[in-house]
């Protein structure tokens, strides 16, 4: 419903986009993506009241929502605003606690700070709580984690 509710938003069709939205909004309430596509449309309307409770209602939901703070871990991340990257990951971590890909984002923070026993602690728990088909892809990174650490040990720049 919500993606055929952003469909008629596109082809500039509010009536049919709203009913789709408040279709999506009765099957699942607490859907942050549906909310923040009813706040938008109506923001476009005009129906400012309206887009702000769904705005507030958005704020709410994604308060809770372990992605949402993983999505700001890396806009901080990109922007080298570290401390919030941080702050931002390990809330998501607490959320959901053995995602591997929050400790990834985790891994190259760590390793942006030049913490590379860090990193490799992280890589180790994202390689732990993967799925079995995934494990394998952590191999390479700790490798190149690990060596980046011995470099550093014998007084060389990371490769």
């Amino acid at each position: 419903w919500n993606t055929l509710g952003v469909i008629h938003s596109q082809r500039r069709d509010a009536r049919q986009a709203e009913a789709c939205y408040r279709r999506a909004l009765s099957l699942d309430p607490r859907d942050s993506t549906v909310i923040g596509n009813m706040e938008a449309l109506l923001r476009e309307q005009g129906r400012l009241e309206e887009a702000s409770r769904f705005r507030a209602l958005g704020e709410t939901v994604r308060k809770k929502d372990p992605y949402f703070h993983a999505f700001l871990a890396e806009e901080a991340l990109a922007s080298g605003d570290y401390p919030e990257a941080e702050k931002r990951i390990r809330t998501a971590q607490k959320l959901l606690p053995h995602e591997p890909e929050f400790f990834l984002t985790l891994a190259r923070l760590h390793i942006l700070q030049g913490k590379t026993e860090a990193a490799v602690k992280d890589l180790e728990e994202a390689q732990h709580w993967a799925i079995p088909e995934e494990r394998e892809r952590y191999d390479g990174k700790l490798t190149v984690t690990r060596e980046q650490g011995k470099g550093k040990a014998e007084g060389l720049k990371p490769k």
